[in-house]
């Protein structure tokens, strides 16, 4: 069945080459555990030294719907779930205080359609579109004076170009466009900025991703080239449930 059990993922800082990875300096490691129904239960985020600086945790009801992620330094998302088993809330709080809420809206398909985010200041939707074969096309965002701020549009599950607006005339300030691999993850993703006076692209960055990957189709190693030709490692180690 392939389920993961354990995944360790360890991202060194970035270098100019390659040629001798024992030398790399480690960033961070993030080790994420699953149980038997694939299901994240916590991740546990090392500092380069790999000591836990952090762990979070993940809860599920009886019908395998997440309820709850918290870490142990006192922040946790808690989930509202109504009788479809459809999450129609998220709140967010730290040392028990809530800052920030979203909730969510659907339509007769059990699809969201808006989604309402909150914290004291501000709040800002997201409306979500669909295509004829009720696969997710389109989110537009839109700020609390109903200003589009960004728009992202999907293939088959892929986010495949995201624009971003002036959050007070909604003009478009940069777009970001990305490429897959047929194992859906990303190897090319580039975005130019909108010059205002004239709406023609203007700087242009670009970054590259070469994966391996296991027998499983699981990458297991990524190596990211940003615009500037720096190189970035990140190793997986996977071990699989028996």
């Amino acid at each position: 069945m392939n389920i993961i059990k354990q995944i360790k993922a360890t991202e060194y800082e970035e270098a100019e080459n390659l040629e001798n990875t024992s030398e790399l300096q480690i960033r961070r490691i993030e080790i994420f555990h699953y149980n038997s129904k694939g299901e994240e239960t916590r991740c546990d985020i090392l500092d380069k030294d790999g000591k836990i600086s952090c762990s979070w945790f993940r809860k599920y009801n009886d019908d395998g719907i997440l309820i709850e992620k918290f870490n142990d330094i006192h922040s946790s998302y808690k989930m509202e779930i109504d009788k479809k088993g459809l999450t129609i809330a998220e709140r967010f709080f730290s040392n028990g205080i809530e800052e920030f809420s979203s909730e969510y809206q659907y339509d007769s398909e059990n699809k969201i359609t808006i989604e309402t985010s909150r914290n004291e200041k501000t709040m800002s939707e997201i409306y979500y579109y669909y295509d004829s074969e009720k696969k997710l096309s389109k989110k537009v965002a839109k700020n609390s004076n109903r200003v589009r701020t960004s728009e992202s549009l999907y293939s088959n599950g892929n986010l495949n170009q995201i624009s971003y607006y002036n959050s007070n005339f909604g003009i478009p300030t940069m777009v970001a466009n990305f490429f897959y691999d047929k194992y859906n993850n990303i190897i090319t993703q580039g975005q130019y900025s909108i010059m205002a006076e004239t709406f023609m692209p203007g700087k242009v960055t670009k970054e590259q991703n070469e994966y391996k990957y296991d027998l499983h189709n699981n990458w297991i190693q990524k190596i990211n080239k940003n615009n500037y030709n720096k190189l970035t490692l990140t190793n997986r180690e996977i071990e699989y449930y028996k």
